[in-house]
């Protein structure tokens, strides 16, 4: 999967509320779908956000509060 800074910023504000909601547990289809459709990669059905990725978004969402 393509680096979370390539396609985060693109992703939809409904997807990004997801994910903020639950970090920890496997991207749903249409999550990975956006994805694949922003970076062009396939996302495997059991992709998870990994820590890094996880406190990427903490550090995205303290920038906008």
């Amino acid at each position: 999967m393509a680096e979370i800074h390539e396609w985060w910023p693109k992703l939809s504000a409904e997807s990004k509320n997801a994910l903020e909601e639950r970090p920890g547990e496997v991207l749903p289809l249409e999550i990975r779908d956006e994805i694949r459709h922003i970076t062009g990669e396939f996302v495997p059905a059991q992709t998870m956000l990994s820590d890094e990725d996880i406190e990427f978004i903490k550090t995205q969402r303290e920038a906008v509060d």
